[in-house]
């Protein structure tokens, strides 16, 4: 008698079914004087019985560049831990400039909120999750809860406040992106056509216009003028080894909040860079979701 040459297994599910939704038009905007753009996001959506919280993703790019498809590995461990993880795009310069990048990360969420059925999502639970430029659009997303500004495009009968900011890296204060560097680095940003330069004032930048061109508008472009008592709570994390963003960012986003009151997280990861492969390991997501499952769960 031959032996069958087999072994019986039973699974036990700890991981849910991720279910992807791709290049979802969230918003028409105008671009070189018309309204001639679909903005996209990518959305992982768990399949599980209750309506999720939502984590809108913000990718970085200095404000010149965007890519919805980066940071796979955390928005896929964010879908697993029961997160419907959406990704976006946004306008960038030099055809756009502040606020367009804010005004479309708010577009994203009053268009989620308004969809919430459609994606099985919980609308009163929404985070936003930025790294570099993203993590300051994410800031921004925070410090203007209960503001009626920013808020164009449709579904403005939905609110684009959130429950919580993750700001990995990010911009806070341009007017200091530069600060503990060099003082080529530091005039690198200041000077037209640096990526803030023409992030503040588009086109223009390329030729006249440096970062202190213009002290309102400069100004305006800080989210911490705009904290109050209904911004949510933070989370920021900032590398050692960042030679791209200054750690002053992050150290001035997480005194500003203490100040007035917020509860704000600040993780210094020695070892970190700005972006790469440290940013991808446990101990990193592991915070994320522990502080997001504290404030949308």
């Amino acid at each position: 008698m031959i032996k069958e040459n087999y072994k019986e297994l039973k699974v036990q599910v700890k991981r849910p079914f991720i279910k992807t939704v791709s290049n979802l038009s969230y918003a028409q905007v105008a671009e070189l004087g018309a309204i001639n753009r679909d903005l996209k996001m990518n959305l992982l959506i768990p399949q599980m019985d209750e309506p999720m919280p939502v984590v809108v993703f913000v990718p970085g790019g200095r404000f010149l560049y965007v890519s919805n498809d980066s940071n796979i590995q955390n928005r896929l461990r964010l879908a697993e831990r029961g997160f419907v993880v959406a990704s976006i795009e946004y306008r960038l310069a030099p055809n756009n400039n502040f606020p367009a990048p804010i005004i479309d990360l708010k577009s994203a969420i009053r268009y989620l909120r308004a969809n919430a059925e459609t994606y099985h999502i919980n609308p009163e639970k929404v985070a936003v999750y930025g790294e570099s430029a993203g993590g300051y659009m994410a800031t921004f997303a925070g410090t203007t809860n209960g503001l009626d500004l920013f808020n164009e495009g449709r579904y403005l009968e939905y609110s684009s406040d959130v429950n919580a900011v993750v700001d990995l890296f990010g911009v806070t204060n341009l007017e200091t992106i530069g600060a503990d560097f060099s003082e080529a680095q530091q005039k690198y940003h200041k000077e037209p056509p640096s990526p803030e330069s023409l992030f503040l004032y588009g086109a223009d930048a390329q030729v006249n216009q440096g970062l202190e061109s213009n002290p309102d508008k400069l100004k305006t472009s800080n989210p911490m003028s705009y904290i109050t008592d209904k911004t949510p709570p933070f989370l920021i994390m900032h590398g050692g080894e960042d030679k791209i963003m200054s750690i002053t960012e992050s150290k001035q986003l997480h005194e500003a909040l203490c100040h007035n009151g917020i509860d704000s997280k600040f993780y210094f990861i020695k070892n970190a860079e700005h972006s790469g492969v440290v940013w991808e390991q446990d101990e990193i997501i592991n915070i994320l979701i522990d502080f997001l499952k504290h404030n949308l769960t």
